[in-house]
């Protein structure tokens, strides 16, 4: 096993959060906007779509010597599929969706090295509390979750919003599996507990 810390490691994205996560694995990155359009999800399965956005956005980036993360999570409530609502309006359209239900999220994960390639992806299952529309709208004046899959960010005030989480990993909630990346990492030979 080799030190990850001699990585020349990209993360394709420029989501504050994901990048504070990775740090606070130890792990030394540029974060770079990926360089592809997402595609809507069309069907099949949700799990399939993420880990495919997650390859587009690392593939966007490779380059010699480099191991770009690439990442993307949506939510799946019945049979509609939620991504990042973008404005305050569809913001609430999504709560009220997801108010008093469960909902699954779903995020997938690609490292591209090269010399290989890998896909992994996890899922989690939240419940959210019944919600007045008051308490919806000033939860999303004071988070403002516009770039975040489900309009919530459970970093924030958006823990409050739910009355279960059912989780693996902490990190698959707010889009960076930290468990997947320690396994992604370990299985191309690099641990980030080495020197």
């Amino acid at each position: 096993m080799k030190s990850a810390h001699q990585l020349d490691l990209v993360l394709a994205s420029t989501a504050a959060w994901r990048s504070e996560a990775l740090s606070r694995l130890g792990l030394k990155h540029k974060a770079m906007a990926p360089q592809f359009e997402e595609p809507p999800f069309v069907g099949g399965k949700l799990e399939d779509h993420v880990r495919a956005l997650a390859l587009g956005k690392a593939k966007s980036l490779a380059g010699p010597g480099l191991v770009v993360l690439g990442f993307d999570q949506m939510i799946e409530v019945g049979t509609q599929v939620l991504g990042k609502p973008g404005n305050f309006e569809n913001a609430l359209a999504q709560l009220r969706l997801l108010n008093g239900k469960r909902h699954r999220l779903v995020n997938g994960l690609a490292v591209v090295t090269p010399d290989q390639t890998l896909q992994l992806w996890d899922q989690c299952f939240l419940t959210m509390r019944s919600l007045s529309e008051p308490e919806l709208c000033y939860y999303l004046e004071q988070d403002q979750p516009f770039g975040c899959a489900g309009s919530y960010k459970i970093e924030g005030l958006g823990a409050s919003l739910f009355e279960s989480v059912e989780v693996s990993d902490l990190g698959s909630i707010v889009g960076l599996p930290t468990n997947l990346v320690g396994n992604a990492l370990r299985s191309l030979g690099f641990s980030n507990l080495l020197p």
